[in-house]
């Protein structure tokens, strides 16, 4: 099955947007149409502080847009009521202590045998939705990892706007994208997932050798309706795999990775992560008739039909 992501992650076609808009707001630089398309350009080239910067502008020149203000809230890292628009998300760099970091990709390297294929939904392997590698069981550091994105986690909550909950799970996984390894659009808590319905907070920490081996492997937040399960495919926002950062978003939004590069093939030159999920108790039962099956494109199921830029949302199922 072909992937699509990189089709929206074009560089060279970003890069010919980039400068159409640049162009238009030489001639007028308050050109509001031509901020809001570069600042979506931004968005989606992963370069988080010019589009902060943009819709900066774009808040001056049209304080009442709530749309302007919601995306420029998300990107600046303050709050503000949750509504259909960009993916919130909280980036923070330099997570992990060097003590702990540096062991890291020595620890990989000291374990290629028992990397295995990473598995989705309900604990299947699916090549045709994922393409990774995890390293199973404990490892030392894991512990150390968990207790950081616990500390973590009541300062990035309201940054998230997801409402609290009282501490379930709290998933820790090592995993590897060798060359040409992706993981397809998706949403982390399916309602209809005995395992996963309850996650609440998705997570995916970063590492990797030291200049990096690889391209791609970025991580793509499409903006997301999370009350009506939809996304779009028009609108989203990159997180770059910068070493050592690790960035929390909800795990109703929609996401996927970027197919990996790697010229070496060399698995000391991968694209290594952390990441997991944090989910609330499970909650008692509702009545039969207050269930409202939801439908979502999860890991491993068949997702949206992508619909071209611009036609707004698509339904989490066709």
């Amino acid at each position: 099955m072909s992937n699509p992501e990189p089709l929206f992650v074009s560089d060279a076609l970003l890069q010919q947007a980039e400068q159409v808009c640049q162009l238009r707001l030489a001639k007028d630089s308050n050109n509001s149409a031509a901020l809001a398309s570069l600042g979506q350009v931004y968005r989606k080239q992963g370069n988080l502080a010019e589009a902060a910067a943009i819709y900066a502008r774009l808040k001056q020149l049209n304080p009442q847009d709530r749309d302007i203000a919601y995306t420029h809230a998300i990107l600046e890292g303050t709050a503000l009521p949750f509504r259909l628009c960009s993916a919130p998300f909280v980036l923070i760099k330099n997570f992990l202590p060097a003590s702990l970091h540096d062991t890291l990709v020595p620890l990989v390297m000291a374990n290629q045998n028992k990397l295995a294929p990473a598995k989705v939904g309900n604990g299947e392997y699916r090549p045709e939705s994922r393409e990774s590698l995890e390293l199973p069981d404990n490892w030392p550091g894991k512990e150390r990892v968990r207790e950081l994105i616990l500390e973590n986690l009541p300062s990035v909550m309201s940054r998230l706007q997801v409402p609290p909950f009282e501490l379930g799970r709290v998933e820790v996984k090592l995993r590897v994208y060798l060359d040409g390894h992706f993981f397809r659009l998706h949403m982390d808590c399916p309602a209809d997932s005995e395992i996963n319905a309850n996650r609440r907070v998705s997570y995916v920490y970063f590492f990797h050798k030291m200049p990096r081996g690889y391209t791609g492997g970025g991580l793509l937040l499409f903006d997301t309706d999370i009350a009506n399960n939809k996304f779009t495919t028009a609108s989203f926002t990159r997180i770059e795999p910068d070493d050592n950062s690790i960035v929390f978003f909800p795990s109703a939004c929609y996401h996927s990775v970027v197919p990996i590069s790697c010229p070496s093939k060399d698995v000391a030159n991968s694209r290594f992560v952390i990441n997991g999920h944090i989910s609330r108790t499970n909650p008692a039962p509702k009545p039969a008739e207050e269930v409202s099956p939801a439908t979502s494109a999860s890991a491993g199921e068949k997702p949206a039909q992508v619909a071209p830029a611009g036609n707004g949302l698509v339904p989490a199922h066709s």
